[in-house]
């Protein structure tokens, strides 16, 4: 009965779907957010190479028009601030294809060793059997990372120092310091809690890496090294020689991750047909978002010119 009360009262204080919360100029930034994710799945190649050359002509620009009153020199602004400008340009358009080639080349860096993961899942090295007893839960536990019941305990007890209701003197403990100046270094003490349980994860999850990579086959940790390397390299040299094609699937992919959640979220406000039908699975929007971004890319990949038409 009182789960069906909270319900009621929460349906009735939600808006309908016709009268969005966000109003409207919360409804134009949506809109506009959709129509320029849009842009950015099916054209955004045509802005990142003349976006890179405005931008770093508008910063040679800036530095040529600065350059005769920083340096004491007694000539005009025209000239330095055209020639900064070109300069700025040129080095605007090598960067825009240095950063697509480093952008590929961590890419397949990182995307490399996962497909050679899966063939090593799939053709594992042979290795002697050995019985050993399953591992305890203690045992799986990382070491040196305090336990999370541990930190949530830290955390209630200064929780319930800083909301103690004694007396002043017992509070501050006859320090003749002030409640804000307390309040303070229990807020920072507990800071301090959470940062070293943090620090300590990283390094103890650093140290069991190091362990599970030392226990690898040779022919499994070669082949991932060379995995990684060669992704790299590869990245890095056709995304040098083809960064147009890089700039097409960043754009597309980045494309979609805008517009999709933009047109989601436009959809389900206004209650439009088939908001029923749309997934709720995260993995199932993943696996649109990659179709979708795949789709993008190709259609920007086809209108881009052969190089015999150039």
């Amino acid at each position: 009965m009182l789960q069906e009360t909270i319900h009621s009262a929460l349906a009735a204080a939600t808006p309908p779907p016709a009268a969005p919360v966000l109003g409207i100029d919360g409804l134009i930034a949506i809109g506009a957010a959709f129509l320029s994710g849009v842009f950015l799945w099916i054209a955004g190649r045509h802005l990142v190479r003349p976006l890179y050359a405005l931008v770093f002509a508008a910063a040679g620009g800036a530095a040529g028009f600065a350059a005769p009153s920083t340096m004491a020199l007694e000539i005009g602004t025209l000239y330095p601030t055209v020639i900064g400008a070109i300069i700025g340009a040129v080095v605007g358009l090598f960067m825009f294809r240095l950063s697509m080639a480093l952008a590929l080349a961590i890419v397949l860096a990182l995307g490399a060793p996962v497909g050679a993961g899966f063939y090593l899942k799939f053709n594992p090295t042979p290795a002697p059997i050995e019985s050993a007893e399953p591992l305890t839960e203690d045992e799986m536990l990382l070491d040196g990372v305090p336990l999370k019941e541990d930190l949530a305990a830290e955390i209630d007890r200064l929780s319930e120092e800083m909301s103690w209701d004694g007396t002043i003197s017992d509070l501050l403990g006859g320090s003749g310091g002030t409640i804000d100046g307390f309040q303070e270094s229990l807020e920072h003490e507990a800071a301090e809690a959470v940062v070293e349980h943090a620090k300590a994860f990283i390094q103890a999850f650093a140290e069991e890496a190091r362990a599970e990579w030392a226990s690898l086959p040779d022919r499994d940790r070669m082949l991932l090294s060379f995995s990684t390397i060669a992704g790299a390299l590869f990245g890095f040299m056709f995304g040098f020689w083809r960064p147009k094609q890089v700039a097409a699937a960043t754009t597309a992919f980045l494309g979609a991750a805008v517009w999709i959640p933009a047109g989601m979220f436009l959809i389900t406000t206004f209650g439009l047909p088939g908001t029923d039908a749309l997934p709720t699975s995260p993995r199932l929007w993943l696996f649109i978002w990659l179709i979708v971004s795949l789709a993008g890319t190709v259609v920007q990949w086809t209108g881009l010119p052969r190089k015999a038409d150039k």
